[in-house]
């Protein structure tokens, strides 16, 4: 995804925060996103959480000169390994999220066109990743006090 998608999530109103995991194809280097909130059915402005940084992709670089060890010439091996999904996770702080029982969230991607090593491009353009989404809330535990007598 190369613009911006929105989804609303069902909340647990007497959450403490929430985290947000993403399940997304790691072909796609240096994946970032700003990310904002808001209640569902809302008219109040979005809420701007932070940037969702993923560095790396599934393609790396190995560099190492046996013979002569840290100091040796550099070598450039590229790898692409062929696992691809991937799960991350994402906060959102406990003053956006308590007392909301639907969450809309705005994720717009941010391109990173980063080479792999200088003169050496990714195999994949910078996207943004998703195919699925999980919110997980805080909360704290009910303690039940007994006397003591």
């Amino acid at each position: 995804m190369k613009g911006t998608s929105q989804f609303k999530m069902r909340l647990d109103p007497n959450n403490l925060g929430v985290m947000l995991r993403r399940k997304f194809d790691y072909l796609y280097p240096n994946q970032r996103a700003n990310v904002w909130v808001r209640p569902d059915k809302s008219d109040a402005a979005w809420n701007y959480v932070g940037q969702w940084y993923t560095a790396g992709s599934n393609t790396c670089v190995y560099s190492y000169p046996r013979s002569e060890g840290e100091l040796g010439k550099t070598q450039h091996t590229v790898i692409t390994g062929n696992r691809r999904w991937r799960e991350e996770e994402f906060l959102i702080p406990r003053h956006l999220t308590e007392g909301v029982k639907r969450l809309a969230i705005k994720i717009q991607h941010v391109p990173d066109n980063r080479e792999l090593f200088p003169g050496r491009p990714f195999e994949a353009e910078s996207a943004w990743s998703e195919s699925r989404y999980w919110a997980y809330c805080y909360k704290m535990p009910e303690v039940k006090l007994t006397q003591r007598h």
